[in-house]
């Protein structure tokens, strides 16, 4: 992160604004990886929702509606359970991401950038 001076002679942070250079990097690393999204769709399931092409969120929420709709309509019971996402990322076992990757069939050098991407990384001030 760069840090920039609003004011001439700032000293609280408030006087500073940040530039992340993060989020473009990651920008870039994300479209080198799109290589190996043909060899990863080969072996998802067809109920793996949304970080693919043309198969997100919406089409998720979309088919919950008709099982639930269809779930209604023969006096049965549903469940649905809801994962939040954002806490369970920081969970991910990256040893085995990267074996799992090894054995899809992934390049080193694209493994090479997943882990710097997820592993590796650091920010500083």
């Amino acid at each position: 992160m760069i840090v920039l001076k609003k004011k001439p002679q700032g000293i609280k942070c408030s006087d500073h604004r940040t530039i992340s250079l993060i989020a473009h990097i990651v920008t870039i690393v994300a479209k080198i990886l799109r290589r190996f999204e043909t060899k990863i769709e080969d072996i998802l399931l067809k109920d793996q929702f949304g970080f693919r092409r043309g198969i997100g969120t919406r089409d998720a929420i979309g088919i919950l509606r008709i099982i639930s709709e269809r779930t209604l309509d023969t006096d049965k019971e549903l469940s649905v359970f809801f994962i939040h996402w954002q806490k369970a990322i920081d969970q991910v076992n990256c040893a085995k991401l990267m074996q799992i990757l090894k054995e899809t069939g992934i390049d080193w050098r694209e493994r090479g950038l997943i882990s710097n991407l997820y592993m590796a990384h650091s920010v500083k001030v």
